[in-house]
């Protein structure tokens, strides 16, 4: 259900999503979308909110402003946008408002038909990710805005296309938490020659836990979920360590996974290594199923991990996931191709100032910077407009017809 805040009304209507400017074009196969009565309209604007919780405003660096951005709503069947428009993000407190003009051809309220997308476009693509809603999901109360923050990697143009490389596989970028936090890890007696399998496991959680605003992992035996040790006597495994998940929440989310070790590390000499793959294991652990394509990173896929502990990416990523609301696509997100955010942190790049504007507090992670402010068209074809009254009837036309 979406609220809709018309000047000083509220109404709850089951629309999926309000566009702007919503005309039937000619050459497409859709039912004409007749205007309100302009008589009869009597507020400026349309309003809709969505609510971040503390720590993912915290974790991005939000900050208060005002933001303006374009929508294309992409029609199936169409090679050309069906209708397009502007909008306007404002940031204040926790509260992140998409507000849409008032004209005549404004306050249309459809539902956008299945294999239909919406694209939401930023005007500062160097500080938001722009958005694809796509069929009946496409309501803006349940999907925040997401600042596009830096990493020190070159093999990722923000941190977000990191945590999209890494959750691609087994859970397609859907964000999926496990019951509670920290996760319970624990181990029995597992002892390979002089190394202490258990013992290399505790370390791991610790170097995980290191420098987070809270831990990750606790070691505590006993519960019934989580993570669990199981070493595998006499077996010499290829590869050395293991994820496996084991049993999963009626809602399909991972309730334990075990984590397999053979008798591949048994000399002291080895046992760095040990620790090593298993800060590599506890990755996917957190439900980062896949491997990065740094080398620098704990969860590099190409060959063993070169490195003993997470890298800052890794923890910034870790942090930012744990904050995201279940059951987000995170592909529904994007970038213009090939602009890399700064490595630079500070402060969000606001947009105009707020006349109430809130900063959201800062965790103990740094806040991320999205510097810039870049105006450059990403829309790929989609039109400009330079104002929130401004709009256009597009021909919509199969991509064999001549234009």
């Amino acid at each position: 259900m979406l609220t809709i805040y018309q000047g000083r009304r509220s109404l709850r209507r089951p629309f999926t999503i309000v566009a702007t400017v919503l005309l039937a074009i000619a050459g497409c196969d859709r039912e004409h979308v007749p205007p309100l009565d302009p008589a009869g309209e009597t507020e400026s604007r349309q309003h809709f909110v969505y609510e971040y919780s503390g720590p993912l405003m915290a974790v991005q660096g939000i900050a208060a402003g005002a933001w303006s951005w374009s929508w294309t709503w992409r029609s199936a069947g169409c090679s050309a946008p069906y209708a397009a428009g502007r909008m306007e993000l404002e940031i204040y407190g926790l509260t992140a408002r998409w507000s849409t003009a008032n004209d005549p051809w404004t306050r249309i309220v459809a539902t956008v038909a299945p294999g239909d997308t919406l694209e939401l476009l930023p005007d500062q693509p160097g500080t938001w990710h722009s958005m694809k809603l796509a069929g009946a999901d496409s309501a803006l109360d349940v999907r925040p805005p997401l600042v596009r923050q830096p990493v020190v990697s070159g093999h990722y143009e923000d941190l977000l296309q990191l945590l999209q490389q890494l959750t691609r596989d087994r859970f397609q970028q859907i964000v999926t938490h496990w019951p509670a936090l920290p996760v319970p890890v624990q181990a029995g007696p597992a002892h390979c020659g002089v190394v202490d399998l258990a013992s290399c496991l505790r370390e791991a959680v610790d170097i995980w836990n290191r420098d987070l605003p809270g831990p990750l992992f606790v070691w505590a035996n006993g519960d019934d979920w989580g993570v669990r040790l199981v070493h595998l006597p006499g077996v010499q495994r290829q590869p050395p360590l293991a994820v496996k998940v084991t049993r999963l929440d009626g809602q399909g989310s991972p309730l334990r996974i075990n984590l397999l070790a053979g008798d591949n590390y048994c000399s002291e000499q080895s046992r760095p290594y040990a620790v090593r793959g298993m800060v590599h294991e506890l990755g996917h652990c957190l439900f980062f199923w896949g491997h990065s394509l740094d080398r620098g990173h704990c969860l590099w896929g190409e060959g063993p991990p070169l490195v003993d502990e997470p890298s800052t990416d890794e923890k910034l990523a870790a942090a930012l996931w744990i904050r995201l609301p279940s059951g987000l696509d995170l592909s529904r997100y994007g970038r213009p191709s090939g602009q890399r955010i700064s490595t630079r942190y500070g402060s969000m790049a606001t947009g105009r100032p707020s006349s109430n504007a809130a900063t959201a507090s800062n965790s103990r992670l740094p806040s991320i910077a999205a510097s810039g402010g870049a105006t450059d068209d990403i829309s790929g074809g989609a039109p400009r407009f330079t104002s929130l009254s401004d709009w256009r009837i597009i021909r919509c036309r199969n991509d064999s017809s001549s234009p």
